[in-house]
C-alpha cells in the first residue's frame, strides 16, 4: 500500500516567526474559527511508510479578515 497521511493545521501570526499547531485541527479540511481572524493558516501533511516519514507544509493563506 501507499503511505499513511496525517494532517495538522497551523495558525500563523503576521510578522511572527511561529506557526503553532491548532489543537484538534488534524483533518483534511479545516473550518475557520474566531481565533483565526487577523492570522494566516498553513497545513502540514506527513507521509509515513516502511521507509520512514516526510513532511510537506503549504504556503500561508491570505490574512483571514475580521
Amino acid at each position: 500500500g501507499g503511505p499513511t497521511l496525517t494532517y495538522q493545521w497551523l495558525r500563523c501570526a503576521p510578522r511572527s516567526n511561529g506557526c503553532p499547531a491548532i489543537p484538534g485541527a488534524t483533518g483534511t479540511t479545516y473550518v475557520l474559527t474566531a481565533g483565526d481572524r487577523g492570522k494566516t493558516l498553513r497545513a502540514r501533511v506527513t507521509a509515513t511508510n516502511s521507509a520512514g516519514r516526510n513532511d510537506a507544509t503549504s504556503p500561508e493563506t491570505q490574512v483571514i479578515p475580521g
